[in-house]
């Protein structure tokens, strides 16, 4: 479905990707771990269509992806910081987001009603806790009716036991029952070991290995990174 081939991307004298090539296949979740500036959400952003100027291929089910403003179609994305209006409320939110996309407003309810409990869709969102915050942003991310592919940077920060729970379940039955590849970051490696497939282990720009499933086990994923880091 996607394959990442050869990419390299700096920033000045900075070498954000080194020579990256993955591939994501339908129906699996992939995690991509590393220390901050590993280059996970450089990989992210290039993938969005955010940043153009780099080298290597992009493949999107065979084809090459144009390298212009613009993400990757049939694809749905959520960044760790992630952009709400905040003297709307989230269920506006959501109807804003949906129109913008082209999404049924009742599919906004929907997304808005998973995301929250009772009257708190009803409140602005600067009256909102960060975790509730970035359970507004997955559901306004995820409005996209026909996603194949969902890319998450960091989807888990924040979330209190019950919606870290939530979003583990949604995550895994949208791979499961519906065939959608999920990639995304994070630095929970219990939530890698209870729903990912493989996990992938990025180091300054270089992918240093895979832990394949399922599921990977977080105390290897841990020491693999400690390790890694205390090497530089």
């Amino acid at each position: 479905m996607l394959s990442i081939k050869h990419i390299s991307k700096r920033y000045g004298g900075v070498l954000a990707l080194d020579d990256l090539s993955l591939a994501i296949q339908p129906g699996t979740v992939t995690a991509l771990l590393g220390l901050n500036g590993a280059g996970k959400s450089t990989l992210f952003r290039i993938l969005a269509g955010l940043v153009a100027d780099f080298s290597g291929e992009v493949l999107w089910r065979g084809e090459p992806a144009r390298r212009s403003v613009g993400p990757l179609p049939d694809t749905a994305f959520l960044f760790d910081d992630p952009v709400l209006f905040e003297d709307m409320s989230a269920a506006a939110n959501g109807r804003l987001f949906a129109a913008l996309g082209g999404v049924r407003a009742s599919r906004a309810a929907l997304g808005t009603a998973a995301a929250f409990l009772g009257t708190a869709a009803r409140k602005k969102v600067r009256e909102h806790s960060h975790g509730m915050r970035c359970r507004l942003a997955y559901a306004l991310a995820t409005l996209h009716p026909r996603a194949a592919l969902l890319v998450l940077d960091e989807p888990t920060n924040g979330l209190d036991v019950e919606a870290l729970g939530a979003l583990e379940a949604e995550l895994r039955g949208r791979a499961d029952k519906d065939g959608t590849a999920i990639l995304f970051s994070t630095h929970y490696l219990e939530t890698v070991e209870r729903i990912a497939d493989r996990a992938l282990i990025l180091h300054k720009g270089c992918l240093l290995g895979a832990e394949e499933g399922p599921r990977p086990q977080a105390a290897r994923l841990r020491e693999r990174l400690l390790v890694r880091g205390a090497a530089g």
